[in-house]
């Protein structure tokens, strides 16, 4: 379901661009039935009458159901890593701290600002078992916050090397290696540890919040949450930090 301006470095055919456009405009009816009545409503004969045309039609277009929320989930990933890399990169770019922070804030306005798209990237994976052949939940979310998160993180332990267990619980060194090796960390494995502890308290807290289980209202969910980012961010300062 390429949506690509060429195809195999030639132009597209008018025929080709039609077809992209009109996928397009598929996807985009589908994401705002998704925003405005609710995953429940995104079916193939609900946007084929949106679209104007028959469902054994929009099966030219898609092959199904779970190909077409697969089709806006990667471009809502897509989104969410752009918007990820910008506010990373509006940071000190020598402070890898001050961009752990930055990176945090922009992970939670992006989840409460696209709740809708989030709901249906868990509900999807929810919908699953769980297979290993499969994309982990972590995956089909915003990988693009873990990725940028352990790149910061991994700079900070070069610039200036934080505090880490003296002795890892020798049950973890498999699970963490294999880890390290899936995403391609080069931290030492107490690191690791270190990293992926406050990795889970900044999802967990945002997804609390999402999930409406937070009984604060708006102001005090974003405190709250500013003092959860805040300690892990100094969980990575080095000794003269």
């Amino acid at each position: 379901m390429t949506t690509a301006a060429t195809v195999s470095g030639r132009p597209l055919t008018r025929r080709e661009r039609l077809r992209t456009a009109t996928l397009a405009e598929i996807k985009e009816i589908a994401r705002r039935r998704l925003i405005e009545d609710g995953s429940a409503r995104v079916s193939l004969r609900a946007i084929a009458r949106d679209m104007g045309m028959t469902p054994a039609a929009l099966y030219r277009y898609v092959p199904g159901i779970e190909a077409l929320v697969e089709a806006i989930l990667a471009d809502v990933r897509e989104e969410a890593a752009r918007a990820l890399e910008e506010a990373r990169d509006a940071a000190d770019p020598t402070d890898p701290l001050a961009q752990l922070t930055t990176l945090g804030r922009a992970l939670r306005s992006w989840v409460l600002s696209h709740s809708a798209e989030f709901a249906l990237a868990l509900g999807e994976y929810g919908r699953h078992t769980p297979d290993p052949e499969r994309p982990g939940v972590d995956d089909r979310l915003v990988p693009a916050y873990r990725e940028l998160f352990l790149a910061t993180v991994t700079r900070q332990w070069q610039r200036r090397p934080f505090p880490m267990p003296p002795d890892l619980d020798p049950e973890l060194a498999g699970p963490l290696t294999a880890v390290a090796e899936r995403v391609g960390c080069t931290l030492p494995l107490p690191a690791l540890y270190v990293a992926l502890r406050c990795y889970g308290r900044v999802w967990g807290a945002i997804l609390v919040e999402v999930s409406g289980h937070l009984p604060v209202d708006v102001d005090g969910a974003g405190a709250l949450f500013e003092a959860e980012l805040a300690d892990t961010v100094r969980c990575f300062r080095g000794p003269h930090d």
